[in-house]
């Protein structure tokens, strides 16, 4: 979770990273995949009800996640400087006149400069976001069910490589 929080304030404090930082907070604090966040758009987002409604790439569940007051208030900064388009964290150089989602490829190359800048470890991936949300869910002592409704997971076979053993998670046991 520092590593979290570090990478995420490093990327607040550049323009240029902002719409990775967001990228990756929202698949921290949903649980969800970096490339459903890296292509979410704005029709999937109801800021009026603080409400994430998506249909997620892989297996096509449908998820509905509260959005919470901080990343609420990130959402509404960035429907003021980019709701006029459709992505909600579109890369910032515009292609043939309209905003795109960042290839991935130019996730990791900027979250590489990112990671450097803070002095975080080259091993984590913007994409293991999700897997450390769902971790410390687990260690919280969230049930396999309610785990599924967030992360879209379609069993709870499907959720045990989650379930790994953490010290905290030793610590509470």
């Amino acid at each position: 979770p520092e590593q979290v929080k570090l990478f995420l304030s490093t990327c607040y404090t550049e323009w240029k990273w902002r719409n990775i930082g967001l990228i990756a907070q929202m698949a921290y604090e949903w649980s969800q995949r970096t490339g459903d966040m890296r292509t979410l758009t704005w029709s999937s987002v109801n800021l009026n009800e603080s409400v994430l409604n998506l249909q997620q790439s892989k297996r096509r569940a449908e998820v509905q996640i509260p959005i919470s007051d901080n990343l609420l208030s990130m959402l509404r900064k960035q429907q003021t400087d980019f709701g006029f388009q459709e992505y909600v964290a579109p890369s910032l150089t515009p292609v043939n006149g309209s905003y795109k989602p960042y290839d991935i490829t130019k996730v990791s190359q900027l979250a590489r400069e990112i990671k450097a800048v803070c002095g975080l470890p080259s091993e984590l991936q913007v994409m293991d976001f999700r897997r450390t949300a769902i971790t410390e869910m687990v260690e919280a002592g969230v049930d396999i069910t309610g785990i599924m409704q967030v992360s879209g997971h379609n069993s709870p076979e499907s959720v045990r490589p989650y379930l790994v053993n953490t010290f905290s998670g030793a610590s509470t046991a």
